[in-house]
């Protein structure tokens, strides 16, 4: 047999779980190896569709891939391969070079938990019919009527005794008036996501939300002229249009959880679940205000995020890389030391499963991103080679174990 035959039959044998000790002692002996590293490479990245991350962030996966290794000589059953810490030297120099660092997010995920992919290949599936969410939100009109976006076609005008409402192809809501007298009143219409539903569309003024799983935004049909303001539940991520009254700019509020926020700048992110307000900023800049809080006026710029818990009325700020915070927008899960918890609630609210926890699972972290749209059991497969746990699903409930 070849070297690239065997490298090829080790990392199949690897990744379903079959290998023996000799080959898992061979695969660490191999750790330093161009040749086993561009198999390794080729023969993941057909199973495993990750999002590539900026350079220094793979760089930094990659150093964590080599110090998990070095922490596995404490497992007995695969004996530590000696004279190994003169090749990871070398890889750490290496590690800086393009070509590896265009590998280290995949490596990540192999090596972050190498000895318990017999773990993961015991994760069952009882049934195939949990799939990944989809553009789908309901309307809600002030009289309680309700309407299926999802079940309107594009270019569909929906017609109300005082306006109509139209839905173009690219989901777009526009509001119309008879004889173009607009409503004098404030109408208010809400946007619902449900479990497993995404929804982008676009408020009276122009301004783009994008909502994710478990949403509702509140809005008035047509905005005053001197203020525009919106109430949301869950998260959303906002790009907010400029607009003038005279030379004046009409500030937009986001209120939620208790937290009102001013729009000073265009783009930004907020997540209001478990009594948890989390607002990541991208563009611009926001002023933030909390009702009955003994916290103040507080200001992010970009890159910054705050926290406040609804229920302690503590207010936490810190820099942030907003990637991992707007990654499920364009489509992807994306983590930085996650907890499994913060995980698999994701997971639940985009695939619309339930989660059950089994022991303690609070040392257990991830890192790294996937697709959104990926079939449930190969990304919890991913997941349980990273982390250091294992699933059993059984239709719509998954074991965390």
């Amino acid at each position: 047999m070849n070297e690239n035959n065997e490298y090829s039959e080790l990392i199949v044998k690897y990744k379903s779980g079959s290998c023996s000790e000799e080959e898992i002692k061979r695969i660490r002996e191999l750790e330093d190896n161009p040749d086993f590293i561009a198999a390794l490479e080729e023969q993941w990245e057909q199973d495993v569709l990750f999002v590539e991350t900026a350079g220094i962030e793979r760089e930094r996966q990659f150093q964590q891939v080599l110090a998990r290794i070095e922490e596995d000589e404490k497992i007995k059953v695969i004996p530590a391969v000696g004279e190994a810490a003169s090749p990871k030297r070398r890889w750490l120099k290496v590690a800086a070079s393009f070509v590896l660092c265009t590998l280290a997010t995949s490596l990540y995920f192999y090596f972050q938990q190498p000895f318990r992919q017999t773990d993961a290949a015991r994760l069952t599936s009882q049934d195939s019919t949990v799939v990944p969410g989809r553009q789908t939100a309901q309307i809600l009109f002030d009289d309680g009527t309700s309407v299926d976006l999802e079940k309107i076609n594009g270019d569909t005008t929906i017609v109300r005794p005082e306006f109509s409402v139209s839905k173009t192809k690219d989901g777009k809501i526009t509001y119309h008036f008879p004889s173009g007298q607009r409503e004098n009143r404030l109408v208010y219409n809400t946007i619902v996501t449900p479990r497993g539903g995404e929804y982008k569309l676009v408020l009276p003024d122009g301004t783009q939300v994008w909502l994710n799983a478990m949403t509702k935004i509140r809005y008035p049909i047509t905005f005053q002229a001197h203020i525009r303001e919106v109430n949301l539940e869950g998260e959303a991520f906002f790009e907010v249009t400029k607009v003038l009254n005279g030379d004046k700019r009409v500030p937009f509020i986001v209120k939620t959880g208790g937290q009102s926020l001013e729009v000073l700048g265009t783009a930004f992110n907020i997540s209001n679940y478990n009594q948890q307000v989390v607002t990541t900023l991208t563009e611009g800049k926001v002023k933030l205000t909390y009702a009955g809080a003994q916290v103040g006026e507080k200001f992010l710029i970009p890159n910054e995020q705050s926290r406040y818990d609804i229920k302690k009325a503590l207010f936490t700020k810190a820099v942030v890389d907003p990637f991992y915070f707007i990654a499920w927008k364009n489509g992807n899960f994306a983590f930085d030391n996650a907890s499994i918890y913060e995980v698999m609630e994701a997971i639940s609210r985009w695939y619309d499963v339930e989660i059950r926890y089994h022991g303690n699972l609070e040392k257990v972290r991830f890192s790294g991103s996937i697709s959104r749209y990926e079939n449930i059991d190969k990304l919890l497969k991913t997941i349980a080679l990273a982390g250091g746990v294992r699933f059993e699903r059984k239709e719509r409930r998954v074991e965390v174990m």
